[in-house]
């Protein structure tokens, strides 16, 4: 089955692959599970010390991505009270972020 739409929340719930196209010419061709990574979810956070911070995620085996000296995006889901009083990071922002797709394609 062929669906076009730009709502793709609502695909997410039928479609198994998804084509992208531009100017009339498909552009990528992707699985659910591939797109799912492209968009995931994460939390964003500021923090006072991003290599205190990189310990403490590391040794809670978190998947985390450094975004430069004071922000990061934590891709796991984590308990922020178990982060916030870790005594080794001051955090200072914390945000709910999805990743847009159109910056990954």
């Amino acid at each position: 089955m062929l669906i076009s739409s730009h709502i793709l929340d609502e695909l997410s719930k039928l479609a198994t692959h998804y084509g992208f196209i531009d100017g009339g010419r498909i552009v990528e061709e992707i699985s659910a599970k591939e797109l799912n990574d492209k968009c995931r979810r994460c939390i964003k956070v500021t923090v006072s010390d991003i290599r205190a911070f990189s310990r403490v995620i590391d040794r809670l085996r978190l998947k985390y991505v450094v975004n430069d000296d004071m922000t990061a995006e934590i891709y796991d889901k984590i308990s922020i009270t178990k982060l916030a009083a870790e005594k080794t990071v001051s955090l200072s922002q914390l945000l709910s972020w999805r990743s847009l797709l159109k910056s990954t394609l």
